[in-house]
């Protein structure tokens, strides 16, 4: 019975994944949460089609509420070029074009993850700091496959930086970081 429950719920959060769009995921939610209501007041003898009723509905209305809570907030900072702090949460790595780091951004009052792209002198270690003019981009609005590539990886958003930046050495390892110390 969960099987039935839980492939609706994947189902839903596919057709979401997929670009159905926020209202009527939010309609068919609860089109879907009274039918399941109903069929279970009318017809006892309809538990899998009552299961599914549910899964999708819960499958569409968990979707949605990620999608308000998670990326809404970042989408009035996609595009934004401004300057930025951000402290490195791993070693930087080198890609194609210079480097790249993961990084924690604050923006508001919520830290988000980011990758941050940087020239080739940007070498970073956990617990570094830099300040600099960056440009963020969210993941997965008109990029393609690198929505699962950077979604996947816990990034929320991607920085490039511009011009020279600032740097502030850690002065220490905090025990947070140690398991990119060690993983290095």
């Amino acid at each position: 019975k969960l099987a039935w429950f839980a492939g609706a719920f994947c189902a839903a959060a596919l057709l979401f994944a997929l670009g159905l769009p926020m209202k009527v995921s939010l309609i068919c939610c609860g089109v879907l949460a009274a039918a399941a209501m109903l069929l279970l007041l009318c017809c006892r003898k309809t538990g899998r089609t009552i299961l599914l009723c549910l899964g999708l509905a819960a499958g569409l209305g968990w979707s949605a509420a990620d999608w308000r809570l998670q990326v809404l907030p970042l989408e009035r900072y996609d595009g934004m070029e401004a300057v930025f702090t951000a402290e490195a949460v791993g070693y930087s790595g080198t890609t194609e074009f210079g480097t790249s780091t993961d990084v924690r951004l604050t923006l508001g009052a919520r830290d988000v993850k980011a990758v941050l792209y940087g020239g080739e002198e940007i070498q970073l270690r956990p617990g570094d700091r830099v300040c600099g003019t960056m440009r963020l981009q969210m993941n997965g609005v008109r990029w393609g496959e690198e929505r699962v590539f950077y979604g996947a990886r816990g990034y929320d958003l991607r920085a490039s930086l511009r011009g020279a930046p600032a740097f502030e050495r850690a002065s220490g390892m905090e025990l947070r970081y140690w398991p990119a110390a060690f993983a290095h």
